[in-house]
């Protein structure tokens, strides 16, 4: 029996790696590989456990290697045909978006709800790279279908929303360093309750790139 092992985050699920971290979180040995082959490459536990020992060693590090790959952030998706864009406008962003956002960004689980709140339908998009999405209304319609998007695409959005989250805490820094009191209390509020954001996303992301 043949098998495709994944080279590289492009190839491997959102949904998948939720599997994995789920069931494997726990396991080591025999159990951890022949679990992650099956999870990874799609083949039923039975018929991984025919695989000959080596061949079911060399393809979990297979599969970890490609877990470490680099990836680049990515503005679109095409999953099943539609293609999602990146919310183009997080400086405005609805206030049920960024509570959503807030709960779902501590809860690796929740992954996938994340990404339908950053990655929407695109509704216009011009020659200039301009481009609308549609508007938020939960996560109910698109959460499940963001379990199929490519690991590296997920991973680029986690990256991105982390370093823009430090950006606004360093510039808010620097507005209370020359007496813009006002913005104290919004610094405050990133460094501690959604101020777990910037951590959870990191938390987040290292898990998608190590071996565990």
């Amino acid at each position: 029996m043949k098998i495709t092992l994944p080279e590289n985050l492009s190839e491997i699920k959102l949904g998948q790696f939720q599997e994995y971290q789920e069931f494997c979180k726990d396991l080591t040995g025999y159990s951890l590989q022949r679990l992650t082959v099956s999870i990874f490459t799609n083949t039923p536990v039975d018929m991984v456990d025919k695989f000959p020992n080596k061949d079911i060693e060399e393809s979990y590090w297979q599969i970890m290697k490609s877990l470490e790959t680099q990836c680049d952030f990515e503005k679109f998706v095409t999953i099943d045909g539609v293609e999602y864009g990146f919310h183009p406008n997080l400086d405005i962003s609805k206030g049920a978006e960024m509570r959503d956002f807030y709960d779902y960004a501590n809860d690796p689980k929740q992954t996938h709800r994340l990404m339908a709140i950053l990655f929407r339908p695109v509704t216009k998009k011009d020659k200039f790279g301009n481009y609308d999405i549609e508007e938020y209304n939960g996560t109910e319609r698109w959460a499940e279908k963001m379990k199929e998007m490519p690991l590296n695409i997920v991973n680029g959005a986690l990256v991105f929303f982390l370093n823009l989250s430090k950006e606004l805490e360093s510039y808010i820094q620097k507005s209370i360093n020359k007496g813009q009191v006002k913005d104290k209390k919004l610094l405050t509020t990133l460094k501690s309750g959604v101020g777990m954001l910037p951590s959870s996303i990191l938390q987040t992301q290292q898990k998608m790139v190590s071996a565990t």
